[in-house]
């Protein structure tokens, strides 16, 4: 697999940002639970206390903050 430079910039530029104002995905969170997008998508982000998305269009894909989901996912194994 071939990675470019503008590939490399952009993710030197990303690791830049703090992790707690990291906005994630779907996908991301998913990833970060070891959780299908699916069950993430219809079971976890739906939840009462799960942090509130971003939309940064208005109406496009929801984004969440980094740190608030992984505060919730450890408040959640405290339990």
């Amino acid at each position: 697999m071939t990675v470019d430079r503008a590939m490399i910039e952009a993710i030197r530029q990303v690791a830049q940002i703090p992790t707690d104002r990291r906005l994630w995905s779907l996908a991301t969170i998913a990833a970060y639970a070891e959780l299908s997008e699916s069950h993430v998508a219809q079971k976890v982000v739906s939840k009462p206390g799960f942090p509130r998305p971003i939309r940064l269009d208005g109406n496009g894909h929801p984004r969440w903050l980094a740190g608030e989901v992984m505060a919730y996912f450890e408040a959640s194994r405290a339990s």
